[in-house]
């Protein structure tokens, strides 16, 4: 079953991030972004130093859905994080 809230919580950045992922249980999360990553604020927060798959193009296609989908699973991760704009 997936639970989709929709929660959005602004400001507070890394904090903020720490109690979703506490909330939903996931003790190793799976960082979804774009190559653009290590550019943004967050590449310094501990979620940077988690598995992921950072292939995700602009207007992804199956293929690169495909290819995120099996580093997922191979992880061993517990939770998704997707970082960047509506690609990811």
């Amino acid at each position: 079953m997936m639970i989709d809230p929709q929660r959005i919580l602004r400001g507070g950045g890394e904090a903020n991030l720490n109690i979703l992922l506490e909330e939903a249980g996931v003790r190793r999360p799976f960082l979804l972004c774009g190559k653009s990553f290590r550019y943004l604020p967050c590449a310094a927060w501990r979620i940077a130093a988690s598995p992921r798959f950072d292939g995700v193009r602009p207007n992804p296609d199956t293929e690169s859905l495909g290819q995120a989908i099996a580093a997922f699973r191979a992880s061993g991760c517990d939770g998704l994080v997707a970082v960047g704009g509506g690609s990811a």
